[in-house]
């Protein structure tokens, strides 16, 4: 069982905000305080700093955190053997992004779930950079998530690739039809915090126009893919989807894809684990099963 005090350090090091990591584990923020000193007094040495107010690790910071990450992983992998051993059936923990749950991977997760009734598969939903701290963590087993994913620890398979597509309300739609990022960049865009994988699939693409965010009109975030859909179809803006993501919206009516003349974007869904993990044997099983064709 790992130290209290390294579980708000690991913490800390995903919020980068003290407050964020005493409202995740329940502490106060004095609390969050008192154990960072304890370990700094405990190395001898400064883990954490500040520039222009935020928070950020001092090298011997980022050294504790790359071998507390594989300590814990490690007593993560250790509490699931022993319950194993007990007679209980650990679930597989995978993570998938809000997009993932459109996308026809999640049929493939669904098949796996139905013909592997004996291995349980625990789901959880959130934004692509949260999913990599966790897996990191070993808080999960594998993850599902859009976008590029470059690991040294980690194994990734590419799923599929997708088109990113524009939409819009009908009218706004027919408007913009052949409109080029020049003309598009006149109206506000709608779109997910940092740490979605489809904000860095548009940025990535934008940037090869020599292009960014910030060059919308306005821009509106939202933190849940329900609330961004809402936000579009109620005409705040243009938002980029996965293309199976709108598939009803589209069908409705509800709103239409912005056809531009400037190509096409393209996503990609990739499959990642530790390369520690020691439930290789079932995380392979369910990677082959998304792998599979239609």
């Amino acid at each position: 069982m790992l130290d209290y005090r390294i579980e708000t350090f690991l913490s800390l090091c995903d919020t980068k905000s003290y407050t964020r990591t005493a409202e995740e584990l329940h502490l106060t923020q004095p609390a969050v305080t008192q154990h960072v000193k304890a370990l700094e007094q405990h190395y001898q040495c400064q883990l954490f700093g500040y520039k222009e107010r935020q928070v950020y690790l001092t090298d011997a910071g980022e050294y504790l955190l790359e071998k507390m990450q594989k300590i814990y992983r490690q007593e993560m992998e250790i509490q699931q053997k022993i319950l194993r051993m007990g007679g209980n059936n650990c679930p597989l923990r995978v993570g998938v992004t809000p997009s993932v749950l459109y996308a026809s991977v999640m049929d493939k997760i669904r098949s796996h779930m139905y013909e592997k009734e004996q291995q349980k598969l625990k789901l959880s939903v959130d934004l692509s950079q949260n999913l990599m701290a966790k897996l990191q963590k070993g808080v999960l087993d594998g993850i599902v998530l859009e976008g590029d994913v470059y690991h040294t620890q980690m194994n990734v398979t590419s799923l599929a690739q997708e088109q990113m597509i524009a939409v819009a309300l009908p009218s706004l739609a027919e408007k913009l039809y052949g409109c080029s990022w020049s003309q598009l960049f006149k109206y506000p865009l709608v779109l997910m915090a940092v740490g979605c994988g489809l904000r860095g699939i548009l940025q990535k693409n934008l940037k090869k126009w020599n292009a960014s965010i910030r060059d919308f009109a306005k821009v509106y975030e939202a933190d849940s893919f329900p609330i961004l859909k809402e936000m579009v179809q109620s005409g705040m803006g243009i938002g980029f989807f996965l293309e199976t993501a709108v598939v009803q919206e589209r069908e409705k009516h509800q709103l239409e894809r912005v056809y531009m003349d400037t190509g096409s974007i393209f996503g990609t869904y990739s499959f990642a684990f530790m390369q520690t993990c020691m439930k290789q044997e079932l995380i392979l099983q369910l990677r082959d099963q998304l792998l599979t064709k239609e």
